[in-house]
């Protein structure tokens, strides 16, 4: 069995949602109830995926239906230092092209909360 750790932190204008090892099939309900929650502020929502090895394509629709999520909400949905693997499948399926990456959590909070 997969294991995620995931951990909220609300910061001035943003929240941050910080995820630990894999999203897939085992894991991504708590990934979707997570981010829903994060959701609710209507304020922009950043995932720190710098620690997250591996997702699958349960994991990708969890990404997809966030971004749909914070975009008509307004807040919109930031993805932060994505590992090479993950980015890869960012890359090959096409997710890429619909997300707001960014390499460092830092430069996701610059642009997400605009001072």
């Amino acid at each position: 069995m997969s294991m995620l750790e995931l951990s909220t932190h609300r910061l001035p204008g943003c929240t941050v949602i910080r995820v630990v090892g894999d999203v897939d099939i085992t894991t991504a309900t708590k990934l979707d109830l997570a981010v829903e929650e994060g959701l609710l502020s209507g304020e922009p929502l950043i995932l720190d995926v710098g620690d997250m090895a591996f997702l699958d394509s349960t994991g990708l629709s969890v990404l997809l239906k966030a971004h749909v999520a914070a975009e008509r909400d307004g807040g919109g949905l930031h993805v932060a230092a994505p590992q090479p693997v993950p980015r890869r499948i960012f890359q090959v399926t096409g997710v890429l092209s619909h997300l707001h990456l960014y390499d460092s959590l830092d430069e996701a909070i610059r642009v997400a909360v605009p001072t």
